[in-house]
């Protein structure tokens, strides 16, 4: 299989059903540990993530696993990006999280079909590891920019092929029309059927009118800020690399600590700015330093990762018009903040608003 300019890659099977996938013979090759009974124990709905996913605990005897299910029946970023082919299994079974750098992990062990239209993705249980709420250690920050930078190295300028995430896809998930269409052609109304409507409108109202309504026409139609953006560099991005999906596994890399990401689902090929921008501004108010001391430092590290084929003269630009696509991601969230019953909450949504204002203007004058 081809896999760009990193090389082959090694294919992994997708099972014929969860059956085969739960079982104590599966599960013991898996494990590499003796596992004699399992047991599937549904969680719910993950409605933190937004997307409904169906999320269930395997308890065994040698200890429990994460079991997540997918389908467009009831995932909205499934219906909205068009997948009908079960993107995340499709990460693990094209072999592409075989190829992150030795950096940065991931909990999947394997995926199965789960009827038709659905699949199931077998996944450690890494709670423990996840970022815990609170601020964010200096150290672990640090960490968690440089496993982005080789992340984004290790892939640079990728070609991920068809059935991925697509630069449009990551502007116009979160678009007013995108959720009003899906909610008419589906039936559903989700959270997300409520939230993007309310964040937008607010966003508008709270933003200077020129920079709201350019963010506004650009989520509704991102082809302006695609095709600009087409200019720079590309590379795999996670493209949900929020707080939620990060956690840090201690000496598990030749005793060092190891930062891991997980929720796949929106893997595609973007600008590497991408999952740095998402990151620092959905955990702005627990951060150690700035975001521009943030950027600056995942900028240091990727120019470590690239050498030669890092060039400033590309930096500037892209990264205006990458926090211009941050506004546009991330504004409506912030704006909906602005309503919170904690005055520190509301206080600190307004200051996100007037730097990414500052932020989407500067993208503006890139176009």
């Amino acid at each position: 299989m081809t896999t760009g300019k990193c090389g082959e890659a090694r294919a992994n099977s997708l099972l014929e059903n969860v059956t085969a996938l739960l079982s104590p013979a599966s599960l013991t090759t898996l494990a590499g540990v003796p596992i004699t009974w399992v047991r599937e124990e549904p969680l719910g709905t993950q409605e933190s993530a937004y997307s409904g996913s169906h999320i269930s605990a395997v308890q065994t005897d040698a200890g429990r696993f994460i079991l997540k299910r997918v389908s467009r029946a009831w995932d909205y970023f499934m219906r909205v990006t068009d997948d009908r082919d079960g993107r995340e299994a499709r990460i693990w079974t094209r072999g592409l999280l075989n190829r992150l750098p030795p950096q940065l992990g991931h909990p999947y062990l394997a995926c199965a079909r789960d009827g038709d239209d659905a699949w199931a993705i077998l996944m450690r249980d890494v709670s423990a590891s996840l970022l815990p709420r609170g601020p964010i250690a200096l150290a672990d920050h640090h960490l968690l920019l440089e496993a982005l930078a080789a992340f984004h190295a290790a892939f640079w300028e990728y070609d991920a092929g068809t059935g991925f995430t697509t630069p449009r896809d990551h502007y116009h998930v979160i678009a007013p029309v995108a959720v009003a269409r899906d909610e008419e052609l589906s039936g559903e109304r989700g959270i997300m059927h409520e939230i993007v409507p309310d964040g937008w409108q607010r966003l508008v109202d709270l933003l200077d009118p020129a920079i709201g309504s350019a963010a506004l026409a650009f989520t509704n139609d991102p082809t302006p800020l695609v095709a600009s953006l087409d200019h720079y560099p590309r590379t795999l991005v996670h493209a949900d690399a929020r707080t939620a999906n990060l956690g840090i596994e201690r000496g598990v890399l030749g005793g060092r600590d190891r930062p891991l990401l997980i929720d796949w689902a929106l893997a595609g090929v973007d600008s590497p700015l991408l999952d740095v921008i998402w990151y620092v501004a959905g955990a702005a108010a627990r951060l150690p330093m700035s975001r521009e001391e943030s950027i600056a430092h995942y900028r240091h590290a990727l120019r470590e990762r690239l050498g030669t084929r890092f060039d400033d003269v590309w930096w500037d630009p892209m990264l205006d018009l990458s926090l211009l696509g941050g506004l546009i991601r991330y504004g409506w969230i912030a704006a909906r903040a602005t309503t919170s019953r904690d005055p520190a909450t509301r206080e600190q949504a307004m200051a996100d608003l007037r730097w990414w204002e500052a932020a989407g203007r500067r993208g503006l004058a890139r176009l």
